[in-house]
């Protein structure tokens, strides 16, 4: 993912700035949306945020007079801020450098929170599920095969949550017709239902998880 992001940021960005400077909404659009998830993708992906850290301090969390939820939305907060921030920071200096606000860069800064709570979240999941995967040790030749079905796990996650919201947004779509704002305000709501969900879910898996039987390392 390292060496492969500099590869995808130039298309990325090159296509975002075309789509504004031509007048081009859907081109644009799509580029802003490939690009905010680009950077949460790549952030969530290689800095150790959320349960990642928390989890080795596992037995000290527990001890905390707090829900298993309200640990999991404590731990992944900071890391849906940081990324956020950072989104917004990448598409508005794009837009800047563009010399326009389009509706694409508005619904792609509407659209970062929920898709890092997405991302952080499904994470914290797989760190629970998968405690010592990413512990690196010399010799150990199937470290990247590892790495990769995480990823693989991930994505596959996102594409079956990005399916069910758009089976929504294809319901309003019948009921209403072309009704952007409708159809995007579908799209969010459902982004949000589903990481409210997710981290839900990781706050029950987390009640249960055993650190005795696991032993994660700083990464």
């Amino acid at each position: 993912m390292i060496f492969i992001a500099p590869a995808l940021a130039g298309p990325i960005i090159a296509g975002s700035l075309a789509g504004r400077q031509s007048h081009a909404s859907a081109p644009g659009m799509v580029a802003d949306f490939a690009l905010t998830f680009f950077v949460g993708f790549f952030v969530t992906t290689v800095l150790p945020l959320g349960l990642r850290i928390d989890l080795q301090h596992v037995d000290a969390i527990k001890s905390l007079p707090l829900s298993p939820s309200a640990i999991v939305w404590g731990s992944i907060s900071a890391g849906i801020l940081y990324t956020t921030v950072l989104q917004l920071v990448v598409v508005s200096a794009l837009a800047l450098g563009a010399g326009r606000w389009t509706t694409g860069t508005s619904l792609a800064v509407a659209f970062a929170a929920p898709l890092n709570l997405l991302l952080i979240g499904s994470d914290s999941i797989l760190v629970i599920l998968f405690p010592t995967v990413r512990q690196f040790a010399p010799g150990d030749v199937l470290i990247g095969m590892r790495m990769m079905l995480v990823y693989a796990a991930k994505m596959l996650f996102l594409a079956a949550m990005a399916a069910i919201a758009g089976f929504y947004v294809f319901v309003v779509y019948a009921l209403w017709g072309d009704s952007r704002p409708a159809l995007a305000a579908t799209a969010w709501l459902a982004l949000v239902v589903e990481g409210i969900l997710t981290v839900w879910f990781g706050g029950l898996m987390f009640a249960k998880f055993d650190p005795s039987s696991h032993a994660p390392q700083s990464e």
